[in-house]
């Protein structure tokens, strides 16, 4: 049989195309013919797929985004945090096949030279550290698809190497550009301003209209982000010029329209406006311009276009948008001069939103910042609170409206303060019988209120029944219901039309969001609340109903100590109030009639002169003469004898003040000094005398404890206990009172430790301060110390040598280490460590404590876990130790 001559082409064929399979799959080698098998390869294989991944996947992007009409449109979205929740997997799957691309077709090794010269373009093409185009590609692809992805490490990483690897190439030219937008994201405007301006002028810029967009793109939205909308203009126009894509370009369109705005070109704005408002790809965005057309046209033309936006507003498919028709609405009758319409707009425009956060926050911060010009600033508060609730912290101006925030809630709550705490005495001051009726009042309110929420809540669950009846009498229910009988609820969607119907006929149309139940969200605006966002409350106490006479009479001031606690804290929220007015709000008029109220209401207290000079101060700063001598009137006329009125009075005066503390101060170092020598009668004579000289002043408390504890013969006696009382009565808020009752009670636990008290306190007093701070220190499980605490001159190698000797006998199988090593100036300490638990190290002290051991110094011992040992030493906190061991352990 002959055969046909495909019988013996067909395995050759085959061969050949597997050894040039072969011979191709190899990156080692760098030939013209590998060179075309792995571009034709990795185009087709990968590349392909890669690209139009990442293309689909900027399509989500551009299609699904929802923006944020309240600010310039972005024009490019890579990059941002809110399209990287929109692309999908399709960066994912370029970012794989371009690694897979890379690994097996990216050729890196050098082709061999021709003999002889090269010329320039033999030359740029040996230079190459790439010689698969499709793997420099992918290389700039993986870095755009990690940016895309909000992954800006990783994509710098990318980014960075195809500008090292590939300059001069158009790879290595549009990944700088992308650097330049990484830059921008990251809040470097400076470094991407001159990688843009680089980029414009580079001679290996590549052509097309994508690399124009780009680059102009993320150059306007870079220098809108800084507000400079003038700068951003000409960068806006050009990419609205090479914008290839109807969705992109209408997006141009709305952001151009709206730098034109913010520039004060309306007239550009509008039309730019009115051109997206029929051709945007998206209702929404179509929506959003022709609001912003009827707004700017209402104040181009003069001409009212109320009528307009309210038909909008009337149009049921527009519920979702009333937030930002009422806005508009807002700031057109904000122009014809109706302030307090358009405040009652922007209210209704922050309570009708129901998805846009960011509308919500700008319209309430629009009605706090009226309510600020207008200085009433409680009611500006409220307002601030629930925009910076609502608005993110990178809206432009946070920081500052953060802070504005804050220094208006100081002054919110002063003036809460104050209030609430003059209601509560005016009823405090009614007669019983009237105040009696008053209460009863209150009480009848709340069970009508409550009569009237159940009969409502009645009503609604009969118009349930009826609605639910009706709909099951339906014949079209009855068959859809035999029809879908027997399934599960959630799969029966008549039953589930049923649950809808029910439920909006009960709660209305409510969006998924917490506190949905609210009927009126603008309650909230009414708490007042604190710095840390607690509201208002009843003080703590016994909970009561508010039905009960009690709840309502738990707080008012009816005894002359409660009614003093409230004057007190009156004047406290005054001088809070003038501190916030000032400092906070810069209203220096209102500081000084707050300050002013000090003196007004309590005219015989101290605070009165200090209210008056704080006064003259504030006016005194703001270049108010009339103010200032005001006030200093009535401080000189009011208080002559006072310091603050002496201050004002003699201008040397508070020189002297200064100088008399600085006596103060050298004869306290003098005196403390002396009893750190042992000299208790000289120091308590120093101390004495320094108490009965005026210039004492702040050194009061601390010349009083010195000169209690050397009073009588020696340490611990009586006559030193009580000098010690005194001072606790007679500065009882200070530090120093702190400090004496320590004293006290180790004075009364003396005979429990079997130490000599005189040198335990010489070793307390060397420690810094004239407090017993026991914050910081931590109760352990674990391992424990014996600190043995001595004076600086006793004879540690002595103390050191009996106590090892001890240790041996005690238990020579604990292996106990025996150091010692200085604690102060005056302190220095036995270390003995270590026990397994604080048990092992109680029981070691006890058994030191049963033997004489030591002759002369007497050790003080402490046990102390390692952690605590280093930061007594660390704080010089000897006595702060002692007194946390003694609350923790009762011991």
């Amino acid at each position: 049989m002959k055969r046909s001559w495909l019988h013996y082409l067909l395995p050759a064929g085959v061969l050949l195309g597997l050894a040039v399979s072969l011979l191709g799959c190899s990156t080692q080698k760098n030939t013209a013919w590998r060179r075309f098998y792995h571009r034709w390869t990795a185009y087709f294989n990968y590349y392909f797929n890669a690209q139009d991944a990442y293309h689909q996947a900027e399509r989500n992007a551009d299609e699904q985004l929802r923006y944020d009409y309240t600010r310039p449109l972005p024009l490019c979205l890579a990059g941002l945090p809110e399209a990287a929740l929109e692309v999908g997997g399709g960066m994912d799957r370029a970012i794989d096949k371009c690694a897979t691309l890379i690994r097996f077709h990216s050729i890196t090794a050098k082709p061999q030279r021709p003999k002889g010269g090269l010329d320039r373009e033999e030359r740029a093409f040996y230079a190459q550290s790439e010689y698969n185009p499709y793997a420099r590609k992918g290389w700039l692809l993986i870095g755009k698809a990690r940016l895309w992805s909000g992954d800006y490490q990783l994509a710098q990483q990318a980014l960075e190497f195809s500008m090292r690897q590939f300059a001069g190439l158009p790879e290595g030219w549009e990944a700088e550009l992308w650097m330049a937008r990484l830059s921008a994201l990251q809040g470097d405007t400076a470094s991407a301003r001159i990688r843009l301006a680089a980029l414009a002028a580079s001679p290996s810029r590549p052509k097309g209209k994508l690399y124009s967009y780009n680059l102009e793109a993320i150059w306007a939205d870079m220098l809108a982000a800084q507000g400079q909308w003038a700068e951003a203009i000409p960068h806006a126009e050009k990419a609205l010029g090479v914008a290839r894509r109807g969705i992109v370009r209408n997006r141009c369109r709305f952001a151009l329209a709206q730098l034109y705005e913010l520039d004060g070109n309306p007239q550009r704005a509008s039309a730019l406006f009115k051109q997206v408002a029929s051709s945007a790809n998206s209702y929404e965005m179509s929506f959003n311009a022709r609001v912003r057309y009827l707004a700017l046209a209402a104040r181009a033309q003069n001409r009212g276009m109320e009528r307009t936006l309210r038909k909008l507003a009337a149009d049921q498919k527009n519920e979702e948008y009333l937030d930002q028709i009422y806005y508009a609405l807002a700031r057109i009758v904000m122009d014809k001069g109706d302030t307090a319409e358009a405040v009652e707009l922007f209210k209704e425009s922050g309570l009708r939103s129901v998805s846009n956060a960011r509308q919500k926050g700008v319209s309430y911060l629009a009605v706090g910042e009226y309510y600020y010009g207008k200085g009433q600033y409680v009611e500006a508060q409220a307002f601030y609170d629930s925009a910076l609730t609502a608005l993110p912290e990178e809206y432009p101006g946070y920081d500052a409206l953060a802070e504005r925030k804050a220094g208006l809630t100081k002054l919110a709550n002063a003036l809460r303060t104050v209030e609430h705490e003059d209601s509560l005495q005016r009823v405090a001051q009614m007669p019983e019988a009237e105040r009696s009726r008053l209460i009863q009042g209150l009480i009848a309110k709340v069970q009508e209120q409550e009569r009237q929420a159940k009969l409502q809540e009645e009503q609604e669950a009969r118009d349930r029944q009826f609605a639910m009846e009706n709909q099951y009498r339906n014949p079209t229910t009855q068959s859809s219901l035999q029809q879908s009988g027997g399934t599960w609820y959630f799969y029966n969607q008549s039953t589930l039309g049923f649950g809808r119907t029910d439920f909006k006929l009960r709660w209305g149309e409510r969006k998924l969001e917490d506190n949905w139940r609210r009927k009126n969200k603008a309650t909230q605006l009414g708490a007042a609340t604190d710095e840390g966002g607690n509201a208002d409350s009843v003080q703590a106490g016994p909970k009561l109903s508010n039905k009960d006479a009690a709840y309502y009479l738990r707080d008012l001031p009816l005894t002359d100590s409660a009614r003093k606690a409230s004057n007190a804290r009156v004047m406290a929220a005054l001088r809070e109030a003038g501190d916030a007015y000032s400092a906070e709000v810069h209203d220096t008029r209102k500081a000084v009639q707050s300050y002013w109220g000090i003196g007004e209401r309590y005219p015989k207290t101290e605070e009165a002169a200090e209210g008056y000079y704080l006064a003259y101060r504030t006016a005194q700063q703001a270049q108010l003469p009339d103010l200032e001598m005001q006030s200093r009137e009535r401080l000189l006329r009011g208080y002559p004898q006072s310091p603050y009125a002496r201050m004002v009075g003699d201008p040397t005066y508070t020189q002297q003040l200064l100088e008399r503390q600085k006596d103060a101060e050298a004869k306290y170092q003098q005196a403390l000094e002396l009893y750190q020598k042992g000299d208790r009668t000289g120091a308590g004579l120093v101390a004495h005398e320094a108490l009965g000289q005026e210039g004492a002043g702040g050194y009061a408390p601390n010349f009083a404890l010195l000169e209690a504890l050397c009073t009588g013969s020696e340490p611990g006696g009586r006559a030193m206990i009580q000098a010690l009382r005194k001072v606790m009565a007679d500065y009882p808020e200070s530090e120093q009172a702190t400090y004496a009752g320590e004293v006290i009670r180790t004075v009364e636990r003396r005979t429990l430790t079997g130490v000599d008290f005189a040198e335990e306190l010489e070793l307390a007093s060397t420690e810094a301060g004239d407090s017993v701070p026991t914050e910081g220190f931590a109760a352990s499980d674990g391992e424990y110390w014996v600190a043995l605490m001595v004076p600086a001159k006793a004879n540690l190698t002595d103390l050191v040598f009996k106590t090892l000797g001890f240790t041996v006998d005690y238990n020579v199988d604990l292996n106990l280490e025996v150091t010692s090593e200085t604690y102060n100036e005056a302190m220095a300490v036995v270390l003995v460590k270590t026990f397994a638990d604080r048990a092992a190290a109680v029981a070691f002290v006890g058994a030191l404590k049963d033997k004489s051991l030591y002759e002369g110094t007497q050790p003080v011992p402490v046990v102390i876990s390692p952690e605590n040992y280093e930061k007594m030493k660390k704080e010089g906190n000897f006595m702060g130790y002692r007194e946390f061991y003694r609350q923790t352990y009762g011991e």
